[in-house]
């Protein structure tokens, strides 16, 4: 099963981009990983990318520091640099998530998220 639940904070704003027939959005994601030994916190920082209208949505109603709840799977893929060597990649392919907090949309947007009212999608 390849299934990935993550909580945290969005490194920049997000921006969409496009080809022909697909919107999409590259981010990351700033997720709390325990104390170090001096009480610091530490974090793992998770590459992210969201599709369609997730990627719309997010971009719309998030910036960045904004909370974030996703759910996703992992996708590994590779490629090879110039020098002739494999270069191995993470990410997660978001399946669904949740706004946490979301920041106030202006006035001439569509969408107006509730006040304290967290969003939500599915694909």
């Amino acid at each position: 099963m390849n299934n990935v639940v993550l909580m945290g904070r969005l490194t920049d704003n997000i921006k969409v981009s496009e080809s022909k027939d697909t919107k999409w959005a590259n981010f990351t994601l700033a997720v709390r990983d325990g104390v170090d030994e001096d009480g610091n916190s530490k974090a793992q920082f998770i590459r992210c990318s969201a599709f369609n209208k997730a990627a719309e949505i997010m971009e719309k109603f998030t910036e960045k520091g904004s909370p974030l709840c996703i759910r996703g799977h992992i996708r590994v893929s590779s490629y090879e640099n110039e020098e002739g060597e494999t270069v191995w990649s993470t990410q997660v392919i978001v399946d669904d998530f949740d706004l946490i907090g979301a920041k106030k949309a202006t006035p001439d947007e569509e969408e107006k998220p509730k006040k304290n009212n967290n969003k939500k999608y599915r694909k």
